[in-house]
């Protein structure tokens, strides 16, 4: 029960905002946080106060509060998520949006907010998904209509962008095909429309897109060859029908359809991209490079295929080139945490320790939740002779993931070796 002092100062913080006086605001709310520190609606006002007042560090602090107190709480999760975005944290940014989504995967704005960060940084095919959902979910919703045009417009199919440039320009459900035709159950599998009319490739598709995004594979690959059955020179049903053969692990098939969608489209970088990824899950490394960089000479800020070019390389022992690639990545996102991972495990490989250490220490700053990161650098400072800043290491490391038996094992170890040298010394100084 929430004490009546501290529903005053609710009050009293809630006016303050909305007259937009927010210092006054915060300092209501905290006073409202010292009379019931686990009072969730409290801190998530704060991180909304904060948020307007540009103190976006502090935000983010606050709605991890607020989450933690209240899991639940789609609202946080969404607005914490954006604030990520504008920190230029865009992996942080995605895990909270894919909790909304998670928590409720009828939530259009989380579906919304993947699909504008996926966009921002290149992964047009994948928003599309996205905007996919907020139509289905929110037929006439206008803004990823746009959004979806702008997307489309980006891979080049400019007649489908057009529709829905026009489409949200004007939503009329009687006269808009691109509006109307998400109105449809798309979890059917009926060769005709409601109207009676037969159903086209572009809706097989859209209905794939729909079952792949539910986790019905089996469904969405179905929906893709009728697709294909309909528009043999589809790209996109090729593209697709590669993604859901390749999520099921039927690797040599994906690669077929990949090459089919490469063919006809072989200005997208999304498609050679999938292709590379499909070599390096089967072990085919140099297949992999090629097709990375067919990828990065289309879209050379592309940078997933960079790093993952990186991953090849070096697990075809180019160490050096593999270092060359990660330097990419962090060329257009400094902050990306797995990139200064294995920019560690590359200077590492390469014997390279104080580099390496460097390298660690970056990528923990941008995500302290890395376990691997605080094991391999305290392995480094054990290998240093540093020993109690390497059981520091490995005391993070299982606090990040308490069943992580290699990092027990080191501290312990370490610890061992400690002592005794430490008893070798006092034995030293008594004699």
């Amino acid at each position: 029960m929430v004490s009546q002092e501290c529903l005053d100062h609710m009050e009293s913080a809630n006016e303050a905002y909305n007259a937009a006086n927010l210092l006054k605001a915060l300092k209501e709310f905290n006073l409202a946080i010292e009379l019931e520190p686990n009072f969730a609606e409290a801190y998530y006002n704060k991180a909304l106060t904060l948020t307007q007042m540009g103190r976006l560090d502090e935000a983010v602090t606050v709605y991890d509060k607020t989450v933690e107190l209240d899991p639940m709480n789609k609202s946080a999760w969404n607005n914490k998520g954006l604030a990520h975005i504008e920190l230029n944290q865009p992996q942080d940014a995605m895990k909270c949006f894919d909790q909304v989504t998670s928590l409720d995967p009828k939530d259009h704005e989380g579906w919304f907010n993947k699909g504008s960060l996926l966009a921002k940084y290149g992964k047009y095919e994948d928003a599309l998904l996205c905007y996919d959902a907020v139509l289905h979910l929110k037929p006439g919703d206008t803004e990823a209509m746009y959004n979806k045009a702008l997307a489309l417009d980006s891979l080049g199919r400019n007649d489908e962008a057009q529709q829905y440039f026009e489409a949200s320009m004007k939503v009329d459900k009687t006269k808009t095909t691109e509006v109307k035709r998400h109105e449809v159950d798309v979890f059917h599998m009926l060769d005709v429309m409601e109207d009676g009319s037969v159903v086209d490739d572009i809706e097989w598709l859209d209905r794939g897109a729909k079952l792949h995004l539910d986790g019905d594979l089996d469904r969405a690959i179905y929906c893709y060859n009728k697709a294909i059955e309909l528009n043999d020179n589809s790209a996109m049903a090729w593209f697709s029908l590669g993604n859901a053969l390749a999520t099921m692990k039927r690797y040599d098939q994906a690669v077929d359809c990949y090459k089919k969608a490469v063919q006809l489209r072989p200005e997208s970088s999304e498609i050679f991209y999938n292709l590379g990824n499909t070599y390096l899950d089967q072990g085919m490394f140099q297949e992999a490079i090629g097709a990375y960089e067919d990828a990065i000479k289309i879209n050379p800020y592309k940078n997933d295929a960079w790093f993952n070019k990186g991953a090849a390389l070096k697990a075809l022992g180019k160490v050096k080139e593999a270092l060359a690639c990660y330097d990419e990545v962090l060329k257009f996102n400094p902050y990306d945490d797995k990139a200064w991972f294995n920019k560690g495990n590359a200077f590492d490989a390469m014997g390279k320790r104080r580099q390496a250490l460097k390298a660690y220490t970056k990528s923990l700053e941008f995500n302290p939740q890395n376990a691997e990161a605080w094991y391999n650098k305290g392995a480094l400072l054990y290998e240093m002779n540093k020993h109690k800043l390497a059981i520091e290491c490995f005391d993070r490391a299982l606090e990040v993931d308490p069943k992580f038996n290699e990092a027990r094992e080191a501290r312990d170890t370490t610890y061992d070796e400690m002592n005794a040298i430490q008893q070798m010394f006092t034995r030293k100084r008594k004699s």
